[in-house]
């Protein structure tokens, strides 16, 4: 049986390609956790679980980082992880000797599982992708977007009423092919996966619009 190449499978794993890679991160972040110098950080299973999650949406983070790094080389990544993995438990025990200790809270983006890296990937992305669009869109573009995801024909012509009574249906037709061009193109310089923006429209977005 051929030896297992840990630095490929994580590379590929940060691609979102090796369910194997996301197994051995595991292994080497619950090695250090279990270690004399960070055993104290949690007390049960649920709570190694949430450490866990947390440190993996610290890692995707830096993925583009960490992939571009690392695209010529053949070793070096599993100690960087190590590295990382030991940087972040110091961390948090910093943190937890400053203040009184808090159940950590992480975000619905990762708390659903860590069975599936692509859904991580993606859910992760879509956060980033929310980030990116608040930067580069206006308070308008998103009340066009808000109604271009609207699929109630009832709710769409309420919310055409309230926000665009003043425009005729022909200027209303080109403001949304002008904004739907605007978001292509942000989608398409990032290199946003097609399940990234799917989940960015089904989840993020209707918690925005709901607030506008």
């Amino acid at each position: 049986m051929s030896k297992i190449d840990t630095h490929k499978e994580i590379y590929m794993f940060l691609k979102g390609e090796s369910d194997l890679g996301m197994e051995i991160i595991s292994n080497i972040f619950f090695k250090q956790l279990h270690s004399a110098s960070f055993n104290s950080l949690a007390r049960n299973e649920e709570e190694k679980k949430e450490l866990l999650m947390k440190f993996f949406y610290k890692l995707f983070q830096k993925r583009e980082y960490i992939l571009k790094k690392f695209t010529n080389q053949n070793r070096g990544l599993s100690s960087f992880i190590r590295k990382m993995i030991k940087n972040f438990l110091k961390d948090e025990l910093r943190v937890r000797s400053e203040k009184e200790l808090k159940k950590v809270s992480i975000d619905d983006v990762i708390e659903k599982t860590i069975n599936n890296p692509i859904e991580i990937i993606n859910e992760i992305e879509a956060y980033r992708l929310s980030e990116l669009l608040e930067k580069r869109l206006t308070e308008e573009d998103f009340k066009m977007i808000c109604y271009i995801i609207i699929q109630n024909s009832e709710e769409k012509l309420e919310y055409e009423k309230s926000y665009f009574s003043d425009i005729s249906k022909d200027a209303l037709y080109k403001r949304v092919q002008r904004v739907k061009e605007k978001l292509r193109k942000i989608i398409n310089n990032e290199h946003f996966a097609k399940e990234t923006v799917q989940y960015y429209l089904e989840n993020i977005l209707p918690t925005k619009c709901k607030r506008s």
